[in-house]
């Protein structure tokens, strides 16, 4: 099945819950057609550390077995951005629109439960 995936920018920015450290997304990409059928779409989330003290990302967690999340750069030095491959398996989505959340984890408090919001909609020819 075809899906486009979406990045839902409930939260256009990601604040840290320091006034130190501030992450927040960069990456607005449109959404984009996979070709799946049951198998793994990917997003790449661009994050921005406009803060002055460097953030560290020890996990992102997806909030169901079919999402999981790679961690491509731990530390991010202040104004610098770092990168999140969010994956999600299609194989069990049933409705038309699908929310799947991932949550951050750090020893850091300023990072540590972040939220992401990621919707993927069945796209038009495959309903």
């Amino acid at each position: 099945m075809r899906y486009v995936i979406a990045i839902c920018l409930v939260l256009t920015t990601i604040l840290a819950r320091s006034q130190d450290s501030v992450l927040r997304i960069v990456s607005s990409n449109p959404p984009i057609v996979f070709d799946t059928t049951g198998e793994w779409v990917q997003h790449e989330l661009e994050l921005y550390n406009s803060g002055s003290d460097s953030v560290e990302i020890t996990r992102v967690r997806g909030g169901c077995a079919c999402a999981n999340a790679v961690v491509l750069q731990r530390f991010i030095a202040p104004q610098d951005t770092g990168v999140v491959i969010l994956s999600v398996s299609t194989a069990h989505f049933k409705s038309d629109t699908n929310r799947v959340s991932f949550t951050f984890a750090s020893p850091d408090k300023t990072v540590d439960g972040m939220y992401v919001p990621l919707t993927i909609i069945r796209a038009k020819s495959d309903r």
